[in-house]
């Protein structure tokens, strides 16, 4: 697919912090260890518990925490088909559902909403909480975790931390509007 038809909300969902890539990992793993011949939603919604920024979000329905596990977990021993074994490369190759990839889109939807350059963990949380069916969202939804709840969260998040280039020009650009003249040096001065 030509990049220039490719939009920028598509692009994100291949662009995905480290933890998400360890998020997604960890349902590979999950998956291909139960003998699924895909990674599901309920697979990633395990593996996000374990995340950092999931976790400390999901403090807040610690009581709730270990039967939301136990849930999903019962979920993928009974309701998800057993395919038998699988080698090393078909587990490397193991495709996501269609539900998943939904998913990975609305969350690659609403890194780009918020102005990130990658999807993180809370986004594909936040994607979850979006959908209209699945398991692991009536999980979820059983323990009183909501969308709204979760979309707070996320734009209470502090603001990424700059490089210092990026901070001298966002501190010019302040000076500059406040109408102080910026210099080579890249002092300002106040204009008169």
């Amino acid at each position: 697919m030509p990049t220039e038809s490719v939009s920028e909300a598509e692009r994100i969902i291949f662009a995905s912090d480290e933890r998400l890539k360890s998020v997604l990992e960890r349902a590979r793993q999950d998956a291909y260890g139960r003998g699924h011949r895909a990674v599901m939603s309920a697979h990633v919604a395990l593996a996000l518990l374990d995340d950092r920024d999931v976790n400390f979000f999901m403090h807040q329905y610690a009581d709730e925490l270990p039967g939301i596990r136990q849930k999903i977990h019962s979920h993928l021993k009974t309701a998800t088909p057993y395919f038998g074994n699988l080698t090393e490369i078909e587990m490397e190759e193991l495709p996501q559902s269609p539900g998943l990839n939904n998913i990975m889109q609305q969350a690659a939807m609403i890194a780009h909403g918020n102005k990130k350059s990658a999807i993180s963990p809370m986004h594909v949380l936040h994607a979850l909480m979006k959908q209209s069916e699945g398991q692991g969202l009536k999980v979820l939804h059983d323990a009183g975790v909501t969308e709204t709840a979760v979309s707070e969260y996320i734009d209470s998040y502090e603001q990424e931390p700059m490089s210092p280039s990026e901070r001298k020009r966002s501190a010019q650009a302040a000076d500059k509007a406040q109408g102080f003249k910026i210099y080579p040096s890249g002092k300002a001065l106040e204009s008169y």
